[in-house]
């Protein structure tokens, strides 16, 4: 590995080549691909602690940790890890835009708990029943004549 310099130097602000704001992968997402290892450079650059970020934004500071080392399976909805993601590009100078293109990109896809399925059809006879009642009941009324 070719990291023996300490973890403040300027010059890992692109690719952090395969570490993380604390030197390991807790999640074992895509780390370097996501979000979270531009942010992290950012934040560094601008001399903020993951503590002082997460008080800017009102997050815990391990969600500011899981931002940073792309861990979304800990953080909560979609929705939700967009909107900190958002937040915190604007507050250490990162395009947000870039920032969510790149989450959208490395985010597993949630699995939609109700799928949509298709309804089952119905014999005619019984689509006909529905819409003209009257037939069926004077039909039952004469047969019981």
């Amino acid at each position: 590995m070719s990291e023996g310099t300490p973890p403040s130097s300027p010059d890992q602000t692109h690719n952090s080549s395969g570490s993380n704001s604390s030197g390991k992968n807790a999640s074992g997402n895509n780390n370097g691909a996501g979000p979270g290892a531009s942010l992290a450079a950012a934040r560094k650059s601008r001399g903020l602690s993951q503590e002082e970020v997460g008080d800017s934004l009102n997050l815990a500071p391990h969600t500011v940790e899981w931002l940073e080392t792309d861990n979304y399976d800990e953080l909560p909805a979609a929705a939700f890890t967009q909107g900190y993601l958002r937040n915190y590009a604007k507050l250490v100078g990162v395009d947000s835009d870039t920032v969510l293109e790149a989450y959208q990109a490395t985010a597993v896809k949630p699995v939609d708990p109700f799928p949509v399925t298709p309804r089952p059809q119905r014999p005619p006879v019984a689509d006909f029943l529905q819409k003209h009642p009257g037939v069926f009941l004077t039909g039952a009324c004469v047969a019981v004549l």
